[in-house]
C-alpha cells in the first residue's frame, strides 16, 4: 500500500492541471487573463504537492505517527486537494483558455439547433475479429489457471475478479459505444469523425484494460501457490499501476470529449451568428 499511499495523492493533485494543460487554449477566442489563470492554477498545484509530499515523509519516518493517519492522509489529502484544484483554480483557467468548453450556452444567448445519429453502434464494435479470438483464447487460459489455483488453495473469491475483467473487456468495450453524440444541425463531416475516434479510443481502451488485467489476475492467482509473500505486494503493485493507468486513460477521453464540446458551440455559434473562423 506504501505505493498506492505516494502516488495516488499525487495523481489526483495533478489532474486538474494536466487536464487543463492538455484540453489546449484556443487561438482565437481565449481570454486575455489566461496568464493569470494559469499562474494561479501552477502555484496551487505546486503548493498542494509540496504540502503532500513533506506530510507524507513525516508520516513515513516519524514511528510515533497515529495509524489512522497513516491510512486516512493519503485518500483524504488527494480527494480534498483535488475539488479545491479542479473548481478553484482549473476551473477558470479552462474556461479562460476554452470560451466554449461548456457543452449549454451562456444565459441570453440563442440556443443553435441540434440532431443527432440515430444509428445503432454498439453492434459495430472496432475491436477486430483476430483480437477477439486473442482475447478469448487468453481468458481461456487465465480461467483454467485460476481453477488450478483455487483446487491448489487459493482463495475461490478469484472468480469474482475474473469475472470484472471479463466484464470490464467485453461489456465495457462495447457499452462504450453507445454514448450520445449531439450533432450540428448540418451534419458537420469533422464532428462526426471526431465521434467516431472518440468511440474507437474508449472501446480500444476497455478491451486492451480488460485484457491485461485477466492477465495480471491470473498471474497473481497462480503467485498465491508458489510464493504467497509476494503475491500480495505484487498485487498491490498491478493494483496500482493498474489505476494509475486508468485514470491517465480517463483524462485522455475527457480531453477529446473537450475538444468535442469545444467543436460543437463553434457549429452551434456558426449556425446561429454566421461562420465562426478558427484556426
Amino acid at each position: 500500500m506504501l505505493w498506492f499511499h505516494r502516488l495516488f495523492p499525487t495523481f489526483m493533485i495533478l489532474f486538474p492541471l494536466v487536464f487543463t494543460l492538455f484540453a489546449g487554449r484556443h487561438p482565437e477566442r481565449a481570454h486575455n487573463d489566461v496568464p493569470q489563470r494559469m499562474r494561479r492554477l501552477w502555484f496551487a498545484t505546486m503548493l498542494a504537492l509540496g504540502l503532500h509530499v513533506g506530510m507524507q515523509a513525516w508520516i513515513e519516518s516519524d514511528p510515533t505517527a497515529l495509524e489512522l493517519l497513516r491510512r486516512a492522509w493519503p485518500v483524504a489529502f488527494g480527494i480534498g486537494p483535488f475539488f479545491l484544484l479542479w473548481f478553484v483554480f482549473a476551473g477558470p483557467a479552462l474556461q479562460a483558455r476554452q470560451p466554449g468548453y461548456r457543452p449549454m450556452p451562456h444565459p441570453g444567448s440563442p440556443e443553435p439547433v441540434r440532431s443527432a445519429s440515430l444509428v445503432r453502434r454498439d453492434s459495430s464494435c472496432p475491436i477486430s475479429r483476430g483480437a477477439w479470438i486473442l482475447g478469448w483464447t487468453l481468458f481461456g487460459l487465465c480461467s483454467g489457471a485460476i481453477a488450478w489455483s483455487i483446487a491448489q488453495g487459493a482463495p475461490a473469491m478469484l472468480v469474482l475478479g475474473l469475472g470484472f475483467w471479463l466484464g470490464m473487456g467485453v461489456v465495457g468495450s462495447r457499452s462504450s459505444l453507445i454514448e450520445a453524440e449531439p450533432m450540428d444541425a448540418a451534419g458537420s463531416p469533422e464532428l462526426a469523425e471526431a465521434w467516431a475516434s472518440l468511440r474507437r479510443f474508449k472501446s480500444r481502451i476497455f478491451y486492451v484494460t480488460g485484457l491485461l488485467g485477466t492477465v495480471s489476475f491470473a498471474g497473481v492467482a497462480v503467485m498465491t501457490v508458489f510464493a504467497p509473500d509476494v503475491a500480495g505486494m505484487s498485487g498491490a503493485v498491478i493494483g496500482t499501476v493498474g489505476g494509475i493507468a486508468g485514470g491517465v486513460f480517463g483524462t485522455m477521453a475527457s480531453v477529446r470529449r473537450a475538444r468535442i464540446n469545444e467543436l460543437l458551440q463553434e457549429l452551434g455559434a456558426s449556425e446561429v451568428n454566421g461562420p465562426v473562423h478558427t484556426a
